[in-house]
């Protein structure tokens, strides 16, 4: 009997010890902060945000390795007309992958300003496709360059339309493509 008694009492006092706050506290979370400048994206950068948009989309096109087009490794200021064609350069490696063409984007031609006809033709399939913002700075953007927000906003568009593309989700879930049935 004395046993279940010291037993008892030992099971108590691990649940009271067990229940005690830490004496040293809750730390708050220190977050990190980046400085980011006001300036026009560099050539160095974009290389390196298309590096990492290579590494991203590896598992689902495969090793891409596209050499940034016209992106040297400078501090000089990237073109819109550089992250366009390394955009369609991407496009035109992962549309392989596409899993179903969505309808697509009207927008006004008048209002882009690309110089390069090329160009041009290949950011008007972006838009077209959804994956370029029919009046963001990079279709019609007021200078030749563009902010680190402006160039993030771009990229982060067109991922986010990429990863649609690529990836067919199950109709269960998805009203849009379910028959009706629900299965």
């Amino acid at each position: 009997m004395k046993s279940i008694v010291f037993l008892g009492i030992g099971v108590v006092a691990a649940i009271c010890l067990a229940q005690q706050q830490p004496k040293t506290g809750l730390a708050k979370p220190q977050q990190k902060t980046t400085a980011v400048s006001s300036g026009p994206v560099t050539e160095r950068e974009a290389r390196i945000v298309f590096g990492k948009v290579d590494s991203f989309l590896l598992p689902v096109v495969g090793k891409m390795s596209l050499e940034p087009a016209s992106m040297h490794d400078s501090s000089s200021p990237a073109t819109r007309d550089s992250v366009a064609r390394q955009l369609w350069q991407i496009f035109v490696a992962a549309k392989p992958h596409f899993k179903f063409t969505p309808n697509k984007v009207a927008f006004d031609r008048k209002l882009l300003k690309i110089d390069d006809s090329e160009d041009l033709a290949n950011l008007e399939t972006l838009i077209s496709w959804g994956c370029v913002a029919k009046i963001g700075p990079l279709a019609v953007g007021p200078q030749r360059s563009m902010s680190i927000k402006e160039f993030g906003d771009a990229v982060g568009f067109f991922m986010a339309r990429i990863a649609q593309l690529t990836h067919m989700p199950q109709s269960r879930w998805t009203p849009m493509l379910n028959d009706g049935t629900g299965s």
